[in-house]
């Protein structure tokens, strides 16, 4: 029996003893079902047959309260047996199911360091990327200067060439020219040449002649 029987079953006794202490002060025995004021005038052996069974009436109705108590607090007693097993299965199962859960949270913070680490990874990959990539622009548009600048020095080579091919063509007109004038002179030389050397032949034959004379 619980606490709060025990109390109910303490209260239901004093509730009797002070009903008997009334009907001894009144001296009156009252029939189970009688109202207050009902009185029976007999002698005193019937008064007192008569306030013994009252009292054993009341003791059994009495009893049959508070053996109704008992059943109605053993029975609550029962549902909160098996309530607080039914609660603490819940809580068992509760308890399993934040563990997994805790696993699970640790499994995925796991998860999610890594992704950051690898995220991380990425984010400093694709920023060598678009440097290389800036690097590589840049030797591309100065490469394409170069080459523009090639270009145009090919293109004033080329002019060059073509001025120093027309000045040789100019050169080898000059030289044939020259050529030519100096076969003139050579020939003119050569008659000039003969015609002096004649000349100073028919001299000495003169002279020769004049002395022999």
């Amino acid at each position: 029996m619980t606490d709060f029987a025990t109390e109910e079953a303490a209260d239901l006794q004093k509730q009797r003893e002070e009903s008997l202490r009334q009907r001894k002060r009144k001296g009156v025995a009252s029939p189970s079902g009688a109202g207050p004021n009902f009185s029976v005038q007999s002698s005193s052996e019937v008064k007192l047959t008569a306030a013994k069974e009252f009292e054993e009436a009341e003791k059994s109705v009495l009893d049959l309260e508070l053996n109704r108590r008992n059943a109605n607090t053993a029975l609550c007693h029962t549902k909160i047996i098996k309530d607080w097993d039914h609660f603490q299965e819940r809580a068992t199962w509760l308890h399993r199911s934040l563990n997994e859960l805790k696993k699970e949270l640790r499994l995925a913070t796991d998860e999610r360091d890594k992704l950051k680490a690898d995220l991380q990874v990425a984010e400093f990959d694709v920023a060598e990327f678009f440097k290389r990539y800036d690097h590589a622009t840049r030797a591309q548009e100065l490469t394409a200067k170069a080459l523009e600048e090639v270009n145009k020095q090919k293109n004033g080579v080329v002019e060059k060439v073509a001025e120093l091919e027309n000045a040789l063509d100019s050169l080898k007109s000059e030289n044939s020219s020259l050529k030519e004038e100096n076969l003139r002179l050579e020939r003119g030389t050569e008659v000039a040449v003969k015609a002096r050397v004649e000349n100073f032949i028919n001299q000495f034959e003169f002279t020769s002649d004049y002395e022999n004379l």
